[in-house]
């Protein structure tokens, strides 16, 4: 293993607190962890003298980080990335940015953190080459200590080459940049390492809980005339040694400190040490998805009588078992998984996602009864962790979409892969490096509950796939014994005769019903009676829940897919992929309302119409990731049909149809929340009613719109919040002279800010739509279209929606101080 994959091992950041500010944390005792965002300088295209200090950069592009250049560009069908990319532009380039350092930094230790950089990062500090990391989703730091100049009068320059010219690189859409945040970490001399808190809850209940605490401290309190002495004669240089002490606090979610303890140590100069603690706490508040409770664990470390460095993280106490008889036991109770996969991209935001966009995403998620998430298939950035940590999603973190081979294997024995220029390019060199990152830098975030160490593994079907994973595994348990490990094998069948499945703590199964239909895991579990079962990814047809929901061994699902997502497309003109409970533009689809009624103990009543096929899907009527081709409206005067399909989502008893208040019939949904109804058709509304014990609890019509005549546009929360938030989300409708909404409208329209705030974001739920994003226009799909406004600075937002022969809709937000 060479220097750099040594030093990025075992510097991986474990730093994620929710108690870090968005624009920078001092920390305890001199720490300091800042955003490193502001003030960067790009440009698209390739030189070597780019690294040079001394190259003028003043023509490039000025832009603020996280920044994702392929979501810049155009869709082309020639572009070398194809439907797995979206066809969109990728290629290579260059991010500088020019900083001075206070002399108050002298004498401490300089470190510049990367959460994301798609792919192939290159980095240099003042010319000086840092180093090289292919994988586009690790987390990587560099200690820049004596590579910068301290002083203001100094300027430092650092330069980053990226390089996403090989395609097809990833099987999915990948983004291109630094598209996560970047920062600048200060510490003392003594300090913390970035893998160096680990916090795992040994014991939990109502009464009282155990935290095991590990630390590891570094300390380089070395005097510099000696380090030239050592070299010359290590045997003459006496070290010095010191004592000191590491003080846990941990603070309840009111801020009071419940617990402290004191662990001392002995440390000399140059050495890692490794320290552990165990906190008591007495009728402690456990975190779960409908209770996310947090802790604030403060560890400052004390040495000379002065705090040399100091630490918050966020602690969720929480008692998480796997079990053969009950599935996932969540502080002693069976908690199914009710989970969606997602990938890392946001329609019009590209990779580089806001935190506040997904923030947005996750409380649809939450509405629609979701309590999981599965990263797929990689690791996202600590800001989502923080997220799913705050809001209470049980997360399966991925680490790999590829080992070695391909879906033939190579008779060379050469690594093949999925796609020609991913992953297993660099498996073998860096698996182990990025395995141990992520968990370094993620296994203190309570959300987390499992480790995918591959998913859909080609290597599953060999002797040879086994003894990795089994290697893979231990490498897991060396970073954190408390998390099982899991694989999603899509050939289970085959996996099992080569004992693959056997190596995961839970075995994790891809669409189990290609094998068994509706029996599901039923025979499974009869051949393997003490095997953890795990749907880790599932149609989103409701035959997969109910095929699991009462049986108290499979711990839940992960179904494909939460939102719908760029690249994977299936077919041309289509971008993406179009069968999520939620389009690009994060609006329900009504295979949402159909989960919802399966999942939330909302009262849900919701009408779809069976629509014709449509060209584009011809050869993919049996899809089996579309559970139904339905929309939501009553607008068919052209459609052709006398009598068309209706269905009515519902978790009610019974459902009343009625068409223009006159009563069609009624129903009770069958195992899958389905009353099917054929109504002729006529103009009007349909209204559907839900009744439980004969009493109304929900309804829900639609009704046929004329023309387009105006625009309306509704804020997703109200002025005040914005203050904190930063970010507001706006409803774009097309509406007619009396209100309804049009959802066969597609008109262009214009979207201007004036005011304290920009455009960040727009976009519809349109997977064929090829205009260019970073535009204020877009033609509207289904009669809506979302966009994202960023608040600069208080003051007043005035936003303006306007389209040729349509009544312009305006909204103004005042951004209080």
């Amino acid at each position: 293993m060479n220097r750099l994959k040594i030093t990025l091992l075992f510097t991986c950041l474990f730093i994620s607190s929710i108690f870090l500010s968005a624009q920078e944390s001092k920390g305890l005792s001199g720490r300091s962890y800042q955003l490193f965002n502001s003030d960067w300088k790009f440009i698209l295209g390739d030189n070597p003298s780019y690294s040079d200090t001394s190259f003028n950069d003043n023509a490039w592009r000025k832009l603020a980080l996280p920044h994702d250049w392929s979501i810049e560009g155009k869709i082309d069908k020639e572009n070398p990335a194809g439907g797995s990319g979206g066809y969109y532009p990728c290629g290579i380039g260059w991010y500088r940015k020019n900083f001075t350092l206070s002399d108050s930094l002298k004498g401490k230790r300089v470190f510049i953190q990367f959460d994301g950089v798609y792919m192939n990062s290159s980095i240099w500090i003042n010319g000086r080459k840092l180093g090289t990391v292919p994988n586009g989703y690790s987390f990587f730091q560099y200690d820049l200590t004596g590579l910068v100049k301290i002083g203001k009068k100094d300027v430092n320059v650092i330069a980053v080459r990226v390089d996403n010219s090989l395609q097809p690189s990833s099987r999915w859409y990948s983004g291109s940049g630094i598209y996560r945040n970047v920062h600048l970490l200060i510490t003392n001399q003594l300090h913390f390492t970035t893998d160096g808190i680990f916090v795992s809850t040994t014991k939990a209940n109502g009464t009282e809980a155990e935290l095991k605490l590990k630390y590891k401290v570094r300390s380089n309190i070395f005097k510099g005339s000696k380090v030239s002495a050592l070299e010359k004669d290590p045997d003459k240089v006496i070290k010095t040694e010191k004592s000191c002490t590491i003080i846990s606090t941990l603070y309840d979610s009111k801020g009071k400190a419940v617990v402290t303890q004191k662990s001392s140590f002995q440390i000399t100069d140059q050495v890692t040490r490794e320290v552990e603690a165990k906190l008591v706490v007495s009728n402690p508040q456990l975190w779960t998805d409908e209770n996310p409770v947090l802790y604030r664990l403060q560890s400052v470390i004390v040495c000379d009588g002065e705090a040399t460095d100091g630490v918050e993280t966020a602690v969720g106490i929480r008692d998480i078992k796997f079990t053969v008889d009950n599935g996932m036991v969540v502080n002693g109770n069976p908690v199914k998984i009710k989970g969606v996969c997602l990938h890392h991209d946001a329609g019009s935001f590209g990779a580089a996602v806001p935190i506040e966009v997904w923030k947005f995403r996750l409380s649809k998620l939450k509405d629609l009864g979701c309590n999981a998430i599965r990263t797929s298939h990689f690791p996202f950035g600590p800001d989502f962790y923080d997220l799913c940590d705050q809001m209470g999603f049980y997360v399966l973190e991925d680490a790999f979409d590829e080992w070695r081979w391909g879906y033939d294997k190579n008779p060379s024995e050469d690594a093949s892969g999925k796609r020609i220029y991913a992953y297993h390019m660099y498996f073998d060199q860096w698996a182990e490096t990025d395995l141990r990152g992520m968990i370094y830098h993620d296994r203190n975030h309570p959300s987390i509950v499992m480790y995918c160490l591959g998913n859909e593994i080609p290597d599953q079907r060999y002797e040879e796939g086994t003894e990795t994973f089994k290697k893979l595994k231990a490498i897991s348990r060396d970073c954190d014994p408390t998390r099982p490990v899991t694989a999603a094998c899509d050939f289970s069948g085959v996996a099992n005769t080569v004992g693959f499945m056997d190596v995961a703590d839970v075995a994790g199964y891809n669409y189990i019903d290609r094998y068994n239909r509706d029996d599901m895991y039923t025979s499974e579990k009869q051949k393997y009676p003490n095997r953890l079962f795990i749907g880790t990814e599932t149609y989103s047809h409701p035959r997969c829940w109910v095929g699991i929901k009462d049986k108290a061994y499979v711990a839940g699902e992960f179904i494909w897919s939460g939102y719908d997502y760029l690249g994977e497309s299936v077919n041309w003109p289509l971008k993406g992929w179009d069968w999520g409970f939620l389009d690009l533009a994060s609006f329900e689809k009504p295979v949402f309302y159909n989960r919802k009624s399966l999942w939330s103990k909302e009262p849900v009543v919701y009408i779809a119409v069976e629509r014709k096929s449509l060209p584009l899907y011809e050869e993919k009527e049996n899809f089996d990731w579309r559970a139904f081709n339905v929309v939501s409206h009553w607008n068919w005067e052209k459609d052709g049909r006398v009598v068309l399909p209706v269905k009515v989502f519902s978790n009610c008893d019974e459902v009343v149809l009625y068409l223009n208040n006159k009563r069609i019939g009624h129903q009770k949904p069958d195992q899958y929340k389905i009353a099917s109804f054929n109504v002729k058709y006529a103009p009007g509304v349909l209204k559907a009613v839900g009744l439980k014990n004969g009493k109304k609890l929900a309804e829900y019509d639609v009704t046929t719109a004329g023309e387009v005549s105006q625009l309306k546009v509704l804020a997703d929360k109200p002025s005040a919040s914005l203050s904190t938030d930063k970010i507001v989300h706006l409803e774009i409708k097309a509406l007619d002279n009396k209100g309804n909404i049009v959802a066969l409208a597609d008109n262009q329209i214009t979207i201007d800010v004036s005011g304290s705030g920009q455009l960040i974001g727009l976009d519809t739920g349109d997977q064929t739509g090829h205009e260019l994003y970073k535009t204020n226009q877009r033609k509207l799909f289904e009669g809506r279209a979302r966009a994202v406004i960023s608040a600069n600075k208080a003051g007043n937002i005035v936003v303006t929606i306007s389209s040729p022969g349509l009544k312009t809709a305006e909204l103004s937000l005042n951004i209080p101080d």
